[in-house]
This record gives C-alpha cells, sequence and structure tokens, in this order.
C-alpha cells in the first residue's frame, strides 16, 4: 500500500524518494485504529513538515487511498458472491456500492467537491490549509482519471491479496482449511461493514460478523472468537507498532 502512495503522489507531481514515502506511509498507521482510518490524514502534515508539500496537494491523495480500498473490497466481495451468497454480504455489498457511488461523485464534481471541503474544514490543523478550494478540486480531478483510478485499483487489489493470504495462513494454522475465496468473502465482509460503521477500526461491528460468518461455516464460536481476535491482532497492533516506529525514525529525518 506504500506503492500506492507512492503512484498516487507521483500522479500529482509530487516527487520524493521511496523510502521517505514508506516511511510516512508506516508513520501514519500509528493511527489506523482511528474511525475509517482517516487519522491517517496525519500524513499530510508529515509531509509538509518534512518535504516542504502543501496539505492541499497531499489531503486528497490519503483520502483516494480510502477510497481505492473501499472500492476494492466491494469488487472483490462482489466476485465472491456469486459462489458465497450470504445474506450480511449482499447487504455489505448494496452499503458498499452506494457510499461509494456517493463518495465519488463528490470527488470528482465541482458542486458536490464542496460539501466534503466543507466537512473537512472542520478538522483545526486543515482549516487553514486548504482555503486554495480550486487546487483542492483540481487535485481530486486529477487522482480520479481513469489512468489514476485504474492504477491505484491494481495495486490496492494486489496489496489486499497477500493480506488475504496471509490470513488465509492463520487459517491453517488453526487447522481450518476453507476454501480461500470463502476466507476472502468472510474477512472484506466483515472489514468493509466495520468501515462503514465508522467505529473505531470497526471494533464490535467487524468481530461480531467475522464471528458470525465463521460460525455460519462449521467454525465453533469459541474458535472462531480466537481465530477473529488472533487475525485482529496481528491486523491493528502489529501495524500500530510499526507505526510508532516509523514516527520515531521520521522525528529525526
Amino acid at each position: 500500500k506504500g506503492v500506492r502512495q507512492y503512484f498516487l503522489l507521483r500522479a500529482n507531481n509530487i516527487h520524493i524518494s521511496f523510502k521517505d514515502n514508506m516511511i510516512i506511509f508506516m508513520a501514519g498507521m500509528s493511527l489506523v485504529f482511528t474511525p475509517g482510518g482517516i487519522g491517517e490524514i496525519i500524513k499530510s502534515k508529515f509531509f509538509q513538515d518534512n518535504h516542504n508539500v502543501t496539505i492541499k496537494d497531499t489531503m486528497p491523495i490519503v483520502i483516494m487511498e480510502k477510497f481505492h480500498e473501499f472500492l476494492a473490497y466491494i469488487i472483490i466481495i462482489g466476485i465472491a458472491i456469486i459462489f458465497y451468497n450470504f445474506l450480511i454480504s449482499q447487504i455489505a455489498l448494496i452499503l458498499g456500492v452506494s457510499i461509494t457511488t456517493i463518495i465519488f461523485i463528490n470527488l470528482r464534481y465541482e458542486k458536490t467537491m464542496k460539501i466534503l471541503r466543507r466537512y473537512l474544514m472542520k478538522i483545526k490543523f486543515i482549516r487553514k490549509k486548504i482555503e486554495n478550494e480550486e487546487g483542492f478540486r483540481k487535485t481530486f480531478f486529477k487522482l480520479t482519471s481513469l489512468k489514476n483510478m485504474f492504477g491505484g485499483w491494481v495495486i490496492t487489489t494486489t496489496s489486499i491479496f497477500f493480506e488475504l493470504l496471509a490470513i488465509y495462513t492463520i487459517f491453517i494454522s488453526f487447522d481450518f482449511y476453507l476454501n480461500f475465496l470463502l476466507v476472502s468473502q468472510v474477512t472484506l465482509t466483515s472489514l468493509l461493514l466495520g468501515y462503514i460503521s465508522f467505529l473505531p477500526n470497526g471494533v464490535g461491528v467487524t468481530d461480531g460478523s467475522f464471528i458470525g460468518l465463521l460460525t455460519q461455516n462449521g467454525i465453533t464460536i469459541s474458535m472462531a472468537t480466537a481465530l477473529v481476535l488472533t487475525i485482529r491482532f496481528i491486523g491493528l497492533w502489529f501495524k500500530t507498532g510499526i507505526g510508532f516506529l516509523a514516527l520515531k525514525k521520521l522525528s529525526k529525518i
């Protein structure tokens, strides 16, 4: 996903080294537990402080990263639902498509862009940094071009595949040999519902739906709980730990 950030930076004519890009990307993971991961907007402040890149130029990139994640989840769930058609996955897919459509319209068109900008202006450290509405809108317009959308989606989908592969190995370590596509469907449905809930890291919603779907597929509730807690611990606290290490490194640059 750090590669995706680097790709979007280049798409917006922002040129920093790949190493510095990765340090800032990992530092942003220190706030991955915030609702919808929105705390990762702090990366815009890191770009400004360490590379003199204005917040209005990088904030759209951080937002587009989340959009690509959301979009990739929906597409993968849409494919998997053909083979494993759970009601909760249908609900997640319908909600996801609706929200994604609304978000894309807000990012792409000038009139609706004002709604997003009005929301961002409520965040104190952002308020004074994005007064140039035209520049802010042009950045989003550039990032939502067909070329950049496709490139961002390919990179995001590839990174999610490797994440799902890692989760699949955890299932195997618990001696659960479910179909990889089923594991992907269960995992992404739960994560998408967590995103939609806008609770910190989807707490409760992601965990509950994850456990519920696993029990529907023959795993006892005690084993499903242990499995989900393991996956969530690695997915949340491991990333957060790396994030704080990167923050320490960033402070020395």
